[in-house]
């Protein structure tokens, strides 16, 4: 079976295995980034989730449990954290508010949860479950009641994320073949329909912001499943485009706030890179730049930073940098791992 988190999956299980200028603050003349930055850290022994501010002040432990606390994931208000803890034996959704108060266990079930996903107005969250070697999709209410199952397939269901209106939720599905397609289908289970139909990897769909347009990551125009490329799609499936053809891959695409532009990370030589282009594809530009690995990228929400995890310093570490590649900065420093960053609304 091809992996459907080629990158990510693997990163993170590598990974389980001090505050400077701002973001923008050097040479662009721009105030600094606003809003607060989770992330998870082992840095207490385990992982737990942490917050900082957007300059890396600020850093609070929210989360303080033996068992391990992770996937940091924020609704889209600010006030409230979703996270996946191991601390009742099984891994589970909580949510919590952004002080850390208030953590409330909203899965109870024997079944492995992860890929909690918020819908755009807050009151429901969508999630996958694996049961007996099975994933399928399921959305609850906020407060874990309600709990819905969307998807029943022999197969693979996941990375389930919901469209900007909040009337339709894509994500992979492997019941077609072992290597995987985008689906999607309306709120409520029904219309479940193939958007990529092609016989290889197609998976990591994102919406753009203005709902018209996904962003994906597929393997169809290489001579190997490691040869990834980013591509672009209309909502309902059309115009299937490739953004980038480069000699490595590329893959998890994330839309800028405005939806103009796109990052993505390029791997090449067993180097990942953090790059930004515009979402035609035109003006590539690796924002990283370094040998070490840099992964998990996460916008400003004015869409003029980008903060990412990176190996440069020996361990994963948080970093900032403005979107020309400019003022590189680091926000965490521990000999532990810092990582996942996931930037406030």
């Amino acid at each position: 079976m091809v992996t459907a988190r080629v990158a990510t999956s693997f990163l993170l299980v590598v990974c389980l295995a001090m505050p400077l200028a701002a973001c923008g603050g050097g040479g662009g003349g721009r105030a600094p980034a606003a809003g607060k930055i989770a992330f998870q850290s082992d840095r207490d022994g385990n992982l737990e989730i942490y917050v900082m501010n957007a300059d890396g002040s600020g850093l609070t432990r929210l989360t303080d449990n033996p068992a391990d606390d992770f996937w940091p994931a924020w609704s889209p208000d600010g006030s409230r954290i979703a996270f996946h803890s191991e601390r009742d034996g099984n891994r589970d959704i909580y949510v919590m508010n952004a002080d850390g108060s208030n953590q409330t266990r909203i899965t109870d079930t024997p079944a492995v949860e992860g890929g909690a996903a918020w819908s755009p107005d807050g009151s429901r969250i969508a999630f996958h479950a694996e049961s007996d070697g099975i994933r399928d999709i399921y959305v609850m209410n906020a407060d874990g009641s309600g709990l819905t199952r969307l998807t029943d397939s022999p197969a693979d269901d996941d990375e389930p994320a919901w469209s900007p209106d909040g009337t339709r939720i894509l994500f992979h599905s492997e019941r077609d073949d072992t290597t995987g397609e985008i689906y999607v289908m309306n709120a409520d289970g029904s219309g479940q329909t193939n958007l990529t139909n092609n016989p290889a990897y197609d998976g990591a769909a994102a919406w753009s912001p203005d709902g018209s347009r996904i962003a994906f990551t597929s393997d169809r125009g290489g001579s190997s499943e490691m040869d990834l490329q980013i591509y672009v799609m209309n909502a309902d499936g059309s115009g299937q485009t490739s953004l980038t053809n480069n000699p490595a891959y590329d893959v998890d695409p994330v839309w800028s706030p405005d939806g103009g532009r796109i990052a993505f990370h390029f791997t090449h030589d067993g180097s990942h890179e953090t790059y930004v282009m515009n979402a035609d594809g035109s003006g590539q530009t690796n924002l990283t730049n370094n040998p070490a690995d840099d992964f998990w990228s996460a916008w400003s929400p004015d869409g003029t930073c980008i903060a990412f995890g990176s190996l440069r310093d020996g361990n994963w570490e948080i970093y900032v940098v403005n979107v020309d590649g400019s003022g590189l900065t680091r926000l965490t420093d521990n000999p532990a791992d810092d990582f996942w960053p996931a930037w406030s609304p």
